[in-house]
């Protein structure tokens, strides 16, 4: 009881402490002073006497129902009533249960506060909100209706116990509410923060809380009073924002990504606009554009396909398209920065509001140079192949011919059966390599390793390579080559072939009565094959170019296809090894080579 009475002391106003029947008993100085004079020592007879027979009976009927109410007190006749409300927020356990405070009425008081009441009331209901108060001593709290209404629970009496509430907190949420509270008395309050709730309907919804604290100076606070917001509307449209936010900007990282890493040039301009709003890096690159005024649409030089007359602007692939006209590889001339005219191919189309009104143009283009080199390189290789095809094909249908002779002598016959097998073998050769080729492109040219000795490869090769350097007159020589094997993991029959095809490549451009020297060596844990000839020589640019597919010095030439050296290299690339070609320039002479790890 005495903290009963410490907390009536608290309080400024009037207010008294009733039993769970209603029975007065305790009173601050401020309550005791409205109370008839002479009725201190029983101030439960003092309050019935105030409250009069009327007012006695609502009282009764307030106390019955067990839940908050208000009425009117008359404790001096003659004087206007003070209207008291009295809640069942204390603890029984002390033997109290209602709280009663009291308050002094004004003019037009009834007016007023209904007027008030109802205001708030629609304020409560409009803006979402509900208003409670907590007691940190008895863990009860008052809801005001509108916050029933908030919480979507039927409307009750008002005193509800705390555990209810945090009964409908999302679990996930309830540290929240723990720190909130726990700062409170520090803070004075509590600052608004969000939280979830599960409603009574099920739903899961948003509620934004804050509140002040309530207490003596240096004393534990005796309440928290505060307002319970739904706010999940407000958060949702925040989400959305945030997620079309999160839309624009990974659309223009999508965009900035295209624009700085597309291979292909692209160019984006919008209706009203001198210049162009993007150019790709890829295309400023490709035109040789640093400066932003070289996006202006007059510093772009473009031709049609004959590459000498300019075309106008509104023929240009990108004014159509912002005429809303949709172009598809569309071939012009547009001459870079340094001069260079490049053939391109261009795509482009309209960009478009949401409404379907034409507001720009993109197009898109690419240099088409290289397709056109591909197109040259295979209108060469079809002739190279062709040619070289019909070389041995037309040998063997002359010998065919000169068999089917009546006068066949035994002299022409002992030529023909040897020449018409060279050709034939010169046929394979060519269609070997084209397979090679293929494999080589599609990754299936296999090695089979094993131990293997590169001194008997090397031999077996100039065997296999001596009948063609004779018919060439061309001389192979051996200089160095060790008796004692060089052992070594290797597919000895295409390594063997590696070593035919460069030693066929020396004798094809080696001048009759000339010689091939051929070196071979251990150099630490490799050994090195040196092949070396004295005829048309390699320019210093071409070294490399040697070994691309179909490529030759001199196009003209009857010399093959530019296949032996590309196989023979990615041959020996399979072993582990390298192969090269030095020369000193045309006319000079040439060294290929080969190099491979010791077993």
């Amino acid at each position: 009881m005495e903290d009963i009475r410490a907390m009536l002391d608290s309080l400024q106003q009037p207010a008294l402490a009733a039993d769970r029947h209603g029975a007065v008993l305790a009173a601050n100085e401020a309550g005791r002073a409205l109370l008839p004079a002479g009725a201190t020592p029983d101030l439960d007879a003092a309050w019935r006497q105030g409250l009069g027979a009327t007012g006695l009976s609502g009282w009764q009927q307030g106390i019955n129902a067990a839940r908050a109410f208000k009425d009117s007190l008359m404790p001096v006749p003659d004087a206007a009533p003070w209207h008291y409300r009295a809640a069942p927020v204390l603890d029984e356990g002390s033997g109290a249960r209602w709280l009663i405070t009291l308050r002094r009425p004004v003019a037009d008081d009834a007016r007023s506060q209904d007027l008030l009441q109802l205001g708030l009331s629609a304020a409560l209901r409009v803006g979402h909100m509900g208003l409670w108060e907590w007691s940190p001593a008895t863990g009860n709290s008052l809801w005001s209706p509108e916050l029933y209404d908030v919480l979507r629970l039927p409307r009750g009496s008002g005193v509800e116990p705390g555990a209810r509430f945090l009964d409908m907190v999302h679990p996930d949420d309830l540290h929240l509410i723990d720190a909130a509270v726990t700062g409170a008395e520090s803070k004075g309050g509590i600052d608004p923060f969000m939280f979830r709730v599960m409603l009574g309907d099920g739903a899961t919804r948003w509620i934004m809380t804050c509140a002040v604290a309530r207490g003596e100076p240096g004393q534990p606070i005796s309440r928290l009073v505060g307002v319970n917001f739904d706010v999940t509307d407000t958060v949702e449209a925040e989400r959305h924002l945030a997620d079309a936010r999160h839309a624009r900007e990974r659309q223009e990282q999508i965009v900035q990504a295209v624009m700085a890493h597309a291979p292909v040039g692209i160019a984006v301009a919008l209706r009203g606009e001198a210049d162009m709003a993007y150019v790709s890096r890829f295309g400023a690159d490709m035109l040789g554009i640093a400066s932003p005024g070289e996006r202006a649409w007059d510093a772009w030089q473009i031709y049609h396909v004959d590459g000498k007359t300019p075309a106008r602007r509104r023929e240009l692939a990108l004014s159509r398209a912002m005429a809303g006209e949709v172009i598809r590889d569309e071939e012009w001339f547009i001459r870079a920065v340094d001069g260079r005219l490049l053939p391109v191919s261009c795509n482009a189309g309209p960009i478009t509001a949401g409404d379907g009104q034409v507001i720009g143009g993109t197009v898109v283009w690419y240099d088409v140079s290289p397709f056109k080199e591909l197109q040259r390189q295979r209108e060469l290789f079809l002739a190279a192949v062709s040619h070289e095809l019909r070389t041995p094909l037309n040998a063997i249908g002359s010998w065919a011919q000169a068999l089917g002779r009546p006068a066949l002598t035994p002299d022409l016959l002992a030529r023909a059966s040897p020449a018409i097998w060279r050709n034939v073998q010169t046929a394979a050769r060519l269609l070997e390599d084209l397979l090679d080729l293929s494999r080589m492109s599609a990754g299936h040219l296999s090695l089979n390793l094993a131990g293997a000795d590169l001194t008997q490869i090397l031999h077996a090769a100039v065997d296999t390579v001596a009948p063609l350097a004779d018919a060439a007159q061309v001389a192979l020589r051996l200089d160095g080559v060790p008796d004692a094997p060089l052992r070594l993991k290797a597919d000895e029959q295409r390594l063997q072939q590696a070593v035919c095809n460069l030693l066929t490549n020396a004798v094809k451009f080696s001048p009759a009565g000339a010689s091939v020297e051929i070196r071979l060596q251990a150099d630490g844990p490799m050994a090195e094959l040196t092949v070396t000839d004295h005829g048309a020589g390699i320019a210093p640019a071409h070294l490399e170019r040697v070994f691309e597919h179909f490529w030759q010095a001199d196009s003209r030439s009857s010399r093959g296809l530019g296949l032996g050296l590309s196989i023979a290299r990615h041959i020996v690339a399979g072993h582990g090894g390298t192969l090269s070609a030095d020369s000193a320039g045309l006319e000079r002479g040439a060294t290929f080579r080969l190099r491979v790890p010791l077993a």
